[in-house]
């Protein structure tokens, strides 16, 4: 029965808001140091008062012998303000009080007892210290003392009490008692005024830090708790919760860029399949229908007929593999693998990549321009030749045939800088920001089988990004293009102090022309795409 009130109590003390508890245990504290200091002082003060009572009233006593005369009420030795009980017999007794006798009176006691038991509380007290009795009032305390007193005339001795009242000294201590109850009340009220602007003001900083967790239950991540001086608990704690938001937010933004990233991913990943069904239909269509034109027609058919039909039929094959190849070439390299390094020399890969370009479209004005500066890079040699092959293939194929095309190799330490530049038909800003996304074509008009799979670029981009390189494009409509690669120059090579000065070369017979070298002319419209992408 008793568990259920006190589990209560223990659950509303709980519930109780921190600033109550801590406004209710210093008071609680000061009340108990007030009141110990009220005992203690009232206790002493007391003490005190008796004390001086007993000394007078002993020194007054013991200071010779006390004389009474019964028949004239007069009394010799002790003063008026003194009074004195006198025992004559069993049953008689005499008050003395301020010096006027009043007989059968007993103002020490508030019942009246038996003369014989007072005669023998007396007898029994004879000689001790001052003690304390109360009145027959019931309110005015007395301090007494037993003695013998001698009747004058006679020389007859009698037991007698001897008493002086404790009004004035009960008056001292309780005016005490007041005042500690005034101050008392005083100093907790102060107490309580300060206390509770000092907790409220102690208090702010959780009450922001209340408010800053249901700003950020709220969804605003963003918010930080204001900071405090770190060497208090307040500031300890504030800086442990900003380090925590910090993270939080932090691991919120990474989850938020992830599934955003993965949402991208799927998406491209949708675009792709149908980019890559789209492209294979067309020559699985082609090859279907020129079966399906044999398989009709067979023996009958002419010769050259059945001859171009099985000419068409191996082309879209070819076209087929290749697309397949550049599938899986861009598959693995979306796996990030490394790649074998080893040094290459990006002016050798230049002049290979133009001469033969040149047999290719001999009609083409193309030249290769080579600045100063080592040439040297760390890479794969095959792939890096597949960047270069694709760059010119990409500017061959949207330029046309008589638009001048530069290939420039240049060194800016710690970089080597592989440039194709064309003076073509260019690209808006959101053709070029698309430019090296996969299946893309600046020009869905164009034809299949000029325009391409869509996929050389993208190829770029993965090969530039697995050399930890980058990769940009500046173009302006109607001006033309620079598609630029930035690849780290070989670290061993960078140790020469002299670099070997390189002069402009030509595929078919080298031609010094180093002040164009590394020139970009146009700028307007910039895309890049970096190690990261």
């Amino acid at each position: 029965m008793l568990s259920r009130p006190v589990s209560t109590v223990r659950g509303g003390w709980q519930r109780t808001p921190l600033r109550v508890k801590l406004m209710a245990a210093v008071l609680l504290l000061v009340a108990i140091a007030l009141i110990l200091i009220s005992v203690v002082s009232v206790t002493r003060l007391d003490s005190y008062l008796q004390d001086r009572v007993d000394s007078e009233l002993t020194e007054r006593v013991n200071t010779g012998l006390i004389k009474v005369n019964l028949t004239t009420s007069d009394i010799e030795g002790l003063p008026t303000d003194y009074s004195l009980i006198l025992m004559r017999s069993q049953s008689v007794a005499d008050r003395f009080n301020d010096g006027k006798y009043e007989r059968d009176e007993l103002p020490y006691t508030k019942d009246n007892p038996d003369p014989q038991i007072i005669l023998s509380s007396l007898q029994a007290r004879l000689g001790m210290p001052p003690y304390t009795v109360t009145a027959a009032d019931g309110k005015t305390r007395w301090r007494v003392v037993s003695r013998e007193v001698i009747e004058a005339g006679t020389g007859r001795t009698y037991l007698a009490a001897i008493g002086v009242d404790l009004t004035d000294a009960d008056s001292i201590v309780a005016q005490l008692t007041t005042i500690n109850l005034l101050v008392g009340g005083g100093v907790l009220a102060a107490v309580a005024a300060i206390g509770i602007g000092m907790v409220r003001a102690s208090l702010q900083p959780l009450r922001q830090m209340e408010a800053t967790a249901a700003a950020i239950a709220a969804g605003d991540l963003s918010r930080r708790v204001p900071q405090h001086d770190i060497g208090t608990e307040v500031g300890q704690l504030g800086a442990a919760l900003n380090t925590m938001l910090s993270q939080i937010e932090t691991a919120f933004a990474a989850s938020a860029a992830s599934e955003a990233q993965a949402l991208r991913s799927e998406e491209r990943m949708r675009r792709f399949v149908a980019d890559a069904s789209h492209e294979l239909r067309t020559p699985l269509t082609t090859v279907r229908g020129f079966a399906e034109l044999y398989r009709q027609r067979g023996e009958a058919a002419p010769a050259e007929e059945v001859a171009a039909s099985m000419r068409r039929i191996e082309e879209e094959a070819k076209r087929m593999g290749l697309l397949v190849e550049d599938l899986l070439l861009l598959a693995r390299l979306d796996r990030e693998r490394p790649v074998q390094l080893e040094p290459v020399d990006m002016l050798g890969l230049a002049v290979d990549a133009v001469s033969g370009a040149k047999v290719t479209v001999p009609d083409r004005p193309l030249e290769l321009k080579v600045g100063k500066g080592p040439l040297m890079v760390l890479g794969d040699e095959l792939r890096l030749r597949q960047v270069l092959s694709n760059l010119l293939d990409n500017a061959i194929a949207h330029t046309p045939p008589e638009t001048p095309i530069e290939v420039r190799v240049y060194a800016e330490a710690p970089y080597v800088f592989l440039e194709v530049a064309d003076s073509g038909p260019g690209m808006t800003p959101e053709q070029a920001e698309r430019v090296f996304e996969r299946f893309y074509r600046a020009d869905p008009a164009r034809g299949r089988k000029a325009g391409g799979s869509g996929l050389g670029l993208a190829i770029v981009a993965a090969l530039v990004a697995a050399h930890n390189g980058l990769i940009t494009v500046d173009t302006d409509l109607g001006v033309g293009t620079v598609f630029r690669v930035r690849l780290e120059i070989d670290p061993a090579v960078l140790e020469d102090d002299e670099p070997d000065d390189s002069e402009d070369t030509d595929a078919d017979a080298p031609e010094s022309d180093a002040g164009d070298a590394g020139k970009a002319p146009l700028s307007a419209n910039s895309q890049d795409r970096s190690s990261d992408t």
